[in-house]
């Protein structure tokens, strides 16, 4: 996956109820999976949290498209809220 754009873009971002993200990219909507989750994989030089991507009106509603990825800013945060800015985040498909 390919870095796109981040939370600054010319796209309006949403959140609903779920803590989800949702916003659409040339025409497509596209909607954040769940609650993001540690990411500490071999593929990122570095830390982050992440949830997956999908676009949830293709023929595959489920299968992941892409990624969002948030940089922890707090490593020694107690509650992982606190641990990313929330509302900066980068976007990968």
């Amino acid at each position: 996956m390919n870095y796109q754009f981040d939370n600054t873009a010319n796209i309006d971002f949403t959140f609903n109820a779920e803590g989800e993200i949702e916003f659409r990219h040339e025409g497509i909507l596209y909607r954040s999976v769940g609650q993001a989750t540690f990411d500490n994989s071999p593929n990122n030089n570095y830390s982050t949290y992440s949830a997956p991507l999908v676009n949830p009106n293709s023929e595959y509603p489920e299968d992941t498209v892409g990624r969002i990825e948030w940089d922890i800013i707090n490593f020694d945060c107690e509650d992982e809220s606190d641990a990313c800015d929330w509302d900066k985040f980068d976007i990968y498909f």
